[in-house]
């Protein structure tokens, strides 16, 4: 376009080229005249306030977000000011170089509502089908901090799945990074919730994870699960054996923002002295759960909760003779010897 006539690359330039390729398209029969000097400064004024320095807008939301003053109206107007125009990839990769991702990343960890969704909204936009900004957050252990963000309010939920979501499309690191931390199963977590638009997130981003071919050997050293056939006998009565220890939450009981909880426990382990281990992730070594514990305490073992196995009503059990015909032979026996009233 500017090698015709010399157009400028701005705007200004486009509005030119435009003007000049479409002489004749234009009414028949009509006559132009010369634009008044106030209707020229008009036009130039507006022109201007539409050519924006995108950069210079970024360092200065930057500058906000990175002041510790700053007030939440002023870094909620920042994130807009950026939200606005990081959609563009070449802009998204420019704002990760000045520096800016830092403090997305921090902001996920804010008190305030909005500007913990605003921050997750950008980074999802910033990482949609670019990889370099991918890359940049999973590098950044970004993935953890998001699914912290899921246990929130439905908006700050939502905007969080859809950066995961994003960081997760058609990116290897980020699905590795996804089932190391149990994404899997925290995600299976949000299918309580009453809120209706981030179920049909949760619902898609399963089905999309489902078609991915490489799920199955995106976790680590991973092993295939051992079956054991369970019988009454297993089940043993830990509900009237005396509490050594109150609580099983990995951080402190009266905790603050940011400390452990319950939810976030992924395997515990007991031992014959009664201390108690935890992980929060399965990646993870073990770590001594520090909660207080009874003094002088006495181990004693469970007794079975059934004595024997349990039967059903002679209704049930002749609905499951019913299903006899649909079921493989080798199970059969199950149902031949279920013990009935």
């Amino acid at each position: 376009m500017s090698s015709e006539k010399g157009y400028r690359s701005d705007l200004k330039g486009v509005l030119k080229f435009l003007l000049d390729h479409t002489k004749n398209e234009d009414a028949k029969g009509t006559t132009c005249q010369e634009m008044g000097v106030e209707k020229k400064q008009f036009l130039e004024s507006a022109l201007n306030t539409m050519t924006t320095d995108v950069m210079k807008e970024f360092q200065n939301a930057i500058s906000i977000l990175d002041d510790q003053e700053s007030a939440v109206t002023d870094k909620v107007n920042a994130l807009h000011i950026i939200r606005e125009s990081i959609d563009d990839i070449d802009f998204a990769n420019s704002f990760v170089k000045a520096g800016g991702s830092v403090y997305l990343i921090q902001n996920l960890n804010h008190t305030d509502c909005e500007i913990i969704s605003l921050a997750a909204y950008i980074i999802a936009e910033m990482s949609q089908n670019n990889p370099v900004c991918q890359k940049h957050f999973v590098d950044a252990n970004t993935i953890p901090a998001l699914m912290r963000c899921l246990n929130q309010s439905d908006e700050v939920a939502t905007s969080s799945l859809h950066a995961i979501s994003s960081l997760l499309q058609n990116f290897g690191p980020g699905l590795v990074e996804f089932v190391n931390v149990d994404g899997i199963q925290i995600l299976l977590t949000c299918l309580d919730v009453n809120n209706a638009k981030m179920f049909v997130r949760v619902c898609f981003l399963i089905g999309k994870l489902a078609e991915r071919q490489d799920l199955r050997v995106a976790r680590k050293n991973s092993y295939p699960p051992v079956v054991h056939q369970i019988q009454h006998s297993y089940f043993l009565d830990y509900e009237n054996l005396p509490k050594r220890c109150l609580s099983i939450q990995p951080g402190k009981q009266c905790n603050t923002v940011g400390d452990p909880t319950v939810n976030m426990n992924r395997d515990l382990v007991f031992d014959t002295t009664g201390s108690i281990y935890y992980k929060a992730c399965f990646k993870n070594e073990y770590q001594f759960l520090p909660q207080r514990t009874v003094k002088n305490f006495d181990i004693q073992q469970p007794n079975p909760s059934q004595p024997q196995r349990l039967t059903i009503t002679k209704k049930k059990w002749q609905h499951l003779q019913d299903l006899k015909a649909l079921i493989p032979a080798d199970c059969l026996y199950f149902y031949d010897n279920m013990p009935f009233e």
